[in-house]
């Protein structure tokens, strides 16, 4: 479930869609109130959580208020 979350994040990320990116955010809410199981996979529940927290910060970015690279 994690991982899944990390890759529709990175995924959505990458587009200037504002749905894919709302839907992608809405996907990490979801999976954080169903008790995310991180520690059978070996995963540290602080470090997920703070990987999550900064990933839809990010997807919360307006793609169109980024500077051109």
């Amino acid at each position: 479930m994690v991982d899944d979350l990390i890759r529709i994040g990175r995924e959505a990320l990458g587009s200037d869609d504002p749905v894919e990116r709302r839907a992608a955010r809405r996907a990490i809410a979801l999976g954080r109130e169903h008790s995310l199981v991180v520690a059978a996979r070996g995963y540290d529940t602080f470090q997920v959580d703070e990987a999550l927290d900064a990933l839809d910060a990010a997807l919360a970015v307006d793609p169109s208020d980024r500077e051109p690279t």
